[in-house]
């Protein structure tokens, strides 16, 4: 009766983890809406700590990192789980792309930026000559020309001037 019993819990514990995880994995490729987004978070976190020595960790902290970067007040929470990412992963293309989303989310989301070329240029140090690091030039490009000049202006302004 107890080794059934035991089995039965063993059972139970494997169906609630893999439930985490197919949650997460419905939420991330069915692209639903975020009103539910304190549910869907938790969901995130807890399919993160069941895959912690799975390559799925990343995937499940960059989404909720992604999720919390569209949700007013969360932009510091979704930088901590990005930069939890580089630290964790240093050698991988998630670290490298959890540093450009981290460097959005302080410019976009926190109007910062200064912390944003910071963690462009940490990404340009630690992974240059990459698809990634090309990126982050280009953006760090455009956080460099700041708020008040947008490109746009600057080649309508540089046309009208050559004519």
């Amino acid at each position: 009766m107890r080794k059934r019993y035991l089995f039965l819990l063993t059972v139970i514990a494997g169906m609630s983890c893999k439930n985490d995880i197919s949650q997460a994995e419905k939420i991330i490729n069915t692209n639903e809406s975020f009103l539910d987004y304190q549910n869907k978070l938790e969901i995130f976190e807890r399919a993160a700590k069941k895959s912690k020595s799975d390559s799925l960790w990343s995937r499940y902290k960059m989404a909720s990192a992604d999720l919390q970067a569209q949700i007013p007040g969360r932009a510091l929470f979704s930088i901590r789980n990005y930069m939890d990412v580089f630290d964790s992963l240093p050698h991988s293309q998630e670290a490298a792309i959890s540093l450009l989303s981290a460097a959005v989310v302080f410019e976009d989301e926190l109007n910062d930026q200064t912390r944003a070329l910071k963690t462009i240029q940490l990404l340009l140090d630690n992974y240059p000559n990459t698809k990634i690091a090309f990126r982050a030039e280009k953006y760090r490009d455009l956080v460099a020309m700041g708020n008040d000049s947008l490109v746009l202006e600057k080649i309508h302004n540089w046309q009208t001037k050559r004519n």
